[in-house]
């Protein structure tokens, strides 16, 4: 019987670590927070699909959105997040994507840096209990009052994890439903 509680006790123990509530750990770069950017969120619902390609009902095909920073931008941490799959293409003059977040329901991939940047995948389809996704900051003014909270409460939800994954609020926000290109300068 002993044996038995002690087998639970170490069980239980162990579970008790971000990980085991699907908490995707982000940790601050060398220097700390504060020497990763301005924080440029970017959210879509969906990405570009190839021709004749469309998600639907158990159908979550990849889109993708391309990402162009401008020469001279100043150093970002980019947060790209997405309902639906997304491959996020990004095209940045060296150093100026210190760090990527890319977050949503579905999974995300983000191509287009170089391996010393560190990219930090957060879904619900990866067991990601903190994931976050949202492309407006408020619905259309001829939303419903529910369709209204949804969306609110989306970007609060991200707002807040930015600012616990970051350390930082949100200081850009770009939304679309469907995303194709977004630029940065």
């Amino acid at each position: 019987m002993k044996n038995s509680l002690a087998s639970v006790f170490v069980v239980i123990a162990g579970t008790l670590t971000p990980a085991a509530f699907g908490l995707a750990p982000v940790l601050p770069l060398p220097g700390g927070f504060e020497n990763e950017g301005d924080v440029h969120v970017i959210g879509v619902y969906e990405g570009e699909y190839p021709p004749g390609v469309r998600h639907g009902h158990n159908n979550h095909p990849q889109g993708s959105v391309k990402i162009k920073i401008a020469q001279g931008a100043k150093p970002k941490t980019l947060v790209l997040t997405s309902y639906e799959p997304v491959l996020w293409k990004i095209d940045a003059p060296p150093g100026t994507v210190v760090r990527v977040i890319a977050a949503g329901y579905h999974k995300q991939e983000v191509t287009g840096l170089g391996k010393a940047t560190p990219v930090t995948l957060i879904s619900h389809a990866a067991g990601d209990a903190d994931y976050f996704y949202a492309h407006q900051k408020a619905a259309d003014p001829n939303a419903d009052a529910e369709e209204a909270k949804a969306v609110k409460e989306q970007y609060d939800r991200l707002e807040k994890r930015v600012k616990q994954l970051t350390g930082r609020k949100v200081e850009q926000f770009q939304g679309e439903y469907a995303g194709t290109l977004f630029e940065i300068r």
